[in-house]
This record gives C-alpha cells, sequence and structure tokens, in this order.
C-alpha cells in the first residue's frame, strides 16, 4: 500500500488532512494508546488513488524562511499575566480589534485536553496559556475556518508550525483575510500523557486553573496549578516540563522535525524568549516575521501602547533554534508510555528515573514480547494461521474456521500461590463472540487451561490493551494461549505489540 498515507505513517504529524481529501471517505483519524492521532486506511473503500499524499506535508519539504526577528515586551500588566513578554494576548487583542475570527489550541475546562476551536470569551484566552506544550485535535476546525474564509471574513489561526501546515494544505489556496501564526514548538507532547500528569494532581481537589510559565512562582518554565479548594501548588520543571525537553513523551514524527524556527509555516513566529525572560524576571517574547502579511501585523504590534521591541541579532537568533530542537528519542520512551497506560504517571516517572517504588517493575518478566522481536510462538494448528508483516507490525491471519490457539512459552514455570500481573496490547478482527486469554500447561489440545481474561468482539480492529493479576492453583503452567472457537470474519487476524508478564 505504498501508495496510501500508510506508507508514510512515521513521519505522521496528525494534521488529518488525508481524511478529508479521500474521495472515498477510505480514511479516519484514530488515537493510539500514546494518545496521538493517526490515519487508518479502510481497504475495502480505498482505491489507491494517492490524493492522500499528494495533500501531506509531511512529505513535502519545508521553505526556509528568511525571516526578521525582534523581541517583544507587552505594559508590565500584561506581561505578569501572560507567558513570555504578553505576544500572544496583544494578537487576540488586535485580532478583537478588528473583528477578526480566532482559532487556537485551548485546554477543556477540566484543563484534561486540548484541541483547536474559536475563541469566544475572555475565559477562554486563559485557557489559551502554554498550550503548545500538548497536541491539539488541529484538524476538526478547518471545515469551519474555510467557511468563515469563504464568508470574507477575517480569520486568525494560532497553532504549532506542523499545525499550521496541515491548515494550508486543507485550504489548498492562499487567502487575503487569513494570518496564520505558529508558535515555536520543542515538539508535541502526548495529549494521553498530560491527561494523567493533570489526573496525578487531582488529590488535591479539581483544578481550578492551571498557568505554564506562571510569573509568580518565576519562571517561565514552571506550572502552577490553582485548586478550588483556594490551595495551590508549584510544579517545577523536573516532573513534566524537564521530561518534555527530554523528549520522553513526545510524538514520534518529532524527533525528525524538519522546522525548528528555520521553515516559513505562518506569517509570525512567536515564542517565549528564554534567554531574556530567565534575566528579567518579567517575560519576553521573540517574534520571527515571515511574509508581508506578516510585516504588516508586526507594525500593528509596535503601535500598542507601552510595547518595546528590538531586534535580535543573528547569533541569538542560532541560539533559539538549538533551544526549540528536538532531542533523538529517548531509549526508554516506550517502556515510559507503557507504564504511564498501566500505571500512571508518577509511577512510571519514578521507574524510569530508577526511584524505588512498590510496583515491581524491575522484576524479572517471565514472558517479555514486543512486536519485533523473534517469535516464540507455538502454534497448534499452524495450518489455520498465516504470518504478514504490514506496517512495521506482524499480524497473524486466520486462514479458515477451525479452533484457533496460539500458545507462547514462558521463562519459567508460574509458582502456586504466587500473584502474576500480566500486561498486553493488541487489536484483532474477527467475527467471533470472544477470544480467551489463558495460562496452559502444555502446547495441546488437552491442556489444563486457567481462563485469564475474555475480549469481546465489540472491540474489533482497534488497538487495546489488557491488563490483569493472576494467581496460580497448581505448578505446572508453562504457557501463555490465545485461543477462540471460530476466529472467522472477513480477512480476520491478530496483532501483539506487546505482551509482559511478571511475578508481582
Amino acid at each position: 500500500m505504498s501508495n496510501t498515507i500508510i506508507s508514510i505513517k512515521p513521519a505522521c504529524t496528525g494534521c488529518g488532512v488525508c481524511s478529508y481529501i479521500c474521495p472515498n471517505s477510505a480514511i479516519e483519524m484514530k488515537s493510539t494508546f500514546e494518545g496521538f492521532s493517526y490515519p487508518y486506511v479502510d481497504p475495502d473503500k480505498c482505491v489507491m488513488c494517492g490524493k492522500c499524499c499528494e495533500v501531506c506535508p509531511a512529505v513535502k519539504d519545508v521553505e526556509q524562511s528568511e525571516a526578521k526577528w525582534y523581541c517583544f515586551a507587552a505594559d508590565d500588566h500584561t506581561r505578569w499575566i501572560s507567558a513570555g513578554g504578553g505576544i500572544l494576548n496583544a494578537l487576540i487583542s488586535l485580532a478583537r480589534d478588528d473583528e477578526t475570527v480566532i482559532y487556537a489550541p485551548i485546554f477543556s475546562k477540566d484543563h484534561l485536553s486540548v484541541k483547536h476551536r474559536k475563541l469566544e470569551t475572555a475565559d477562554d484566552v486563559s485557557l489559551i496559556c502554554g498550550v503548545p506544550y500538548v497536541q491539539s485535535n488541529a484538524h476538526a476546525c478547518f471545515p469551519e475556518i474555510k467557511e468563515a474564509l469563504e464568508d470574507n471574513k477575517n480569520v486568525l489561526f494560532i497553532g504549532t508550525p506542523c499545525e499550521v501546515e496541515g491548515a494550508k494544505a486543507y485550504l489548498q489556496k492562499e487567502y487575503d483575510n487569513l494570518i496564520l501564526v505558529n508558535t515555536a514548538c520543542g515538539g508535541a507532547a502526548s495529549p494521553f500523557v498530560w491527561e494523567e500528569f493533570v489526573k496525578s494532581r487531582e488529590g488535591y481537589s479539581k483544578i481550578k486553573r492551571l498557568d505554564l510559565g506562571s510569573k509568580e512562582l518565576y519562571c517561565d518554565e514552571s506550572i502552577r496549578i490553582n485548586f478550588e479548594n483556594a490551595a495551590y501548588q508549584e510544579v517545577k520543571s523536573g516532573d513534566w516540563l524537564t521530561n518534555y525537553h527530554k523528549g520522553l513523551f513526545l510524538r514520534k514524527a518529532c524527533y525528525g522535525c524538519k522546522y525548528n524556527l528555520c521553515g516559513s509555516s505562518g506569517d509570525l513566529t512567536i515564542g517565549i524568549y528564554y534567554p531574556v525572560s530567565k534575566n528579567d524576571g518579567k517575560g519576553w517574547s521573540f517574534v520571527g516575521v515571515n511574509s508581508e502579511k506578516g510585516s504588516s501585523l508586526w507594525e500593528k504590534l509596535q503601535q500598542i501602547p507601552n510595547v518595546t521591541t528590538s531586534p535580535i541579532p543573528p547569533d541569538a537568533v542560532e541560539k533559539l533554534k538549538k533551544y526549540f530542537s528536538v532531542p533523538n528519542m529517548p531509549e526508554d520512551r516506550q517502556k515510559f508510555l507503557e507504564l504511564c497506560y498501566t500505571h500512571g504517571f508518577n509511577k512510571a516517572l519514578k521507574t524510569i528515573n530508577g526511584k524505588p517504588d512498590d510496583t515491581g517493575f524491575t522484576k524479572k518478566y517471565i514472558l517479555d514480547y514486543h512486536a519485533g522481536d523473534p517469535l516464540p510462538w507455538k502454534i497448534l494448528d499452524p495450518v489455520v494461521w498465516t504470518k504478514r508483516e504490514f506496517d512495521s507490525e506482524l499480524y497473524l491471519l486466520s486462514n479458515g474456521d477451525k479452533w484457533k490457539r496460539i500458545f507462547l512459552p514462558l521463562n519459567c514455570t508460574l509458582k502456586m500461590s504466587t500473584q502474576y500481573h500480566y500486561n498486553l496490547k493488541l487489536k484483532m478482527k474477527t467475527d467471533a463472540q470472544e477470544v480467551r486469554l489463558m495460562f496452559a500447561e502444555k502446547a495441546e489440545a488437552d491442556s489444563v487451561c486457567p481462563l485469564l481474561h475474555k475480549i469481546r468482539a465489540y472491540q474489533n480492529d482497534t488497538w487495546m490493551i489488557i491488563s490483569g493479576t493472576y494467581i496460580p492453583t497448581t505448578d505446572i503452567l508453562k504457557y501463555f494461549m490465545l485461543t477462540s472457537t471460530d476466529f472467522t470474519g472477513k480477512d480476520p487476524y491478530i496483532c501483539f505489540d506487546w505482551i509482559r508478564i511478571r511475578e508481582e
């Protein structure tokens, strides 16, 4: 399927344009367990026309920007309530004065998620603060933006460089009444990890307000959380921002990012000017002017009362580019995301950092299979299974309606009266009413097989994570087994991403 969007999935930024451009509606954006959206192609609808690849921003070269760079500081009050020097608030204020429709990434009221939508109230402005740290579902508002533009309304779109590129790819033409502003981005953080992080703080009480870059706590790299009970907590960079800058929970495409302040995605590029902010205490922003429309907007920004601006020297611009560069993918990224999914943000972070914890993660796994590992499968009837590799994932395809069993040998025999924890990620497509996960004495049909988990058919064709515990009543169990009485349907399959079993 090299002529479909699936062939370039590793570079996918989640812009979602392919799902709109497909003439047969064969592409749907679905979230993985990591929290990032990717395109999924329905092979029954796809006609291999290649339009999805043609429009995809991820495969296009980035036009190098000859931007002019400036630092910016609004009045003291605006700087105090804003991240950096208040450039975002200044832009929004100007846009509202011109009756411009504004679309930006905004926190939900519970602060658990971020999505692009039209700014309606003053409260929306406070919810936008610091959002570029978390990936937004930007593509949901693209049709609404196009409708506003066609109605001759002025539109301001704010997003990361890849979100801006996605908007341009969807619109497919230039609009004089559209201003694009891309925020400086050090990578798109997992929405799922952000949700787990916020939930880990809600033991105090429900969150009322969240500020990234709080001046009260000084500095632009801090987080302040206000709770409904009026208490607040300082969240230092060590547990969220430091690990964000390490790249621990970024989208995979971010590790090969081709923007890094050098692409001319928007008419303006904006961000926190950290080197000056740290010395100043009040906060500064930087602005890159990338186009004629951006230049006109910059002239208006400089005319705001009590605003301070000055050019940024070339050597300082190079330092900024290095600051916002994305690190290499950490070796423990996948492990952290798996643990965060099963045990939450705090325990996962403790484990990754090698701190003592009560989760038992450091104990030896008696089964630790990941996609790409040499197959340890023992298949009872090989005639009914075929192995296929697709999109870097290994699928076991069913060849009939016989009773299906798959056995995986454990590293050791399970011990009676000992508690074991099992955790696996899989997806499947079948008309079977249920598929059973079991332990087994031997890889034979008459084996002793205590039941672990039943997977219902309504979970078909989507990734799921199964987790639980089991205490054996015998000392004879040596295999992990999957079984189903009728693994049937159109092109039935099962695919594992990982299977992990450990002693508690």
